[in-house]
């Protein structure tokens, strides 16, 4: 009954619900960021990165987060449309929580990436390049 009630509320919207203020996440990751530069090498900086990533996928309440998982989930399985429309309604009800607009442009940016016609994308080789620019900080 209580996901029904969460699921009724996140679908009426901004109109009817308003997500709580995000949390100020900044003093947090001014810690994990000098740590990162400190690390001794790779494996430590992906364990900072693994860090900052627990922070930035934590989102202001359930309902947000559900929408957030759910559009990761659609976008696992390449299920790319499904994933545009949870990051969506997600920016629609939480507009200043930022991950929901990086989530979504990450899904345009590999939207490009698979339509190019010269490149044959993997998911060891998809996952090859999104490591590779986590470890520099990119994502």
């Amino acid at each position: 009954m209580k996901k029904l009630i969460l699921l009724c509320v996140f679908l009426a919207g901004p109109g009817w619900a308003a997500c709580p203020k995000v949390p100020d996440i900044s003093s947090d990751m001014d810690v994990l960021i000098e740590r990162a530069r400190a690390a001794e090498n790779d494996s430590a900086g992906a364990a900072v990165s693994n860090e900052m990533w627990q922070l930035w996928l934590t989102a202001p309440d359930q309902a947000a987060q559900e929408a957030l998982e759910k559009g990761m989930r659609a976008r696992e399985s390449y299920d790319f449309l499904s994933a545009i429309d949870a990051y969506e309604k997600l920016i629609a009800y939480c507009p200043d929580y930022a991950e929901g607009y990086n989530q979504r442009a990450f899904i345009y940016f590999l939207q490009g990436l698979l339509k190019q016609r010269s490149l044959i994308w993997t998911k060891p080789l998809i996952c090859h390049h999104v490591m590779l620019a986590r470890n520099r900080g990119v994502l």
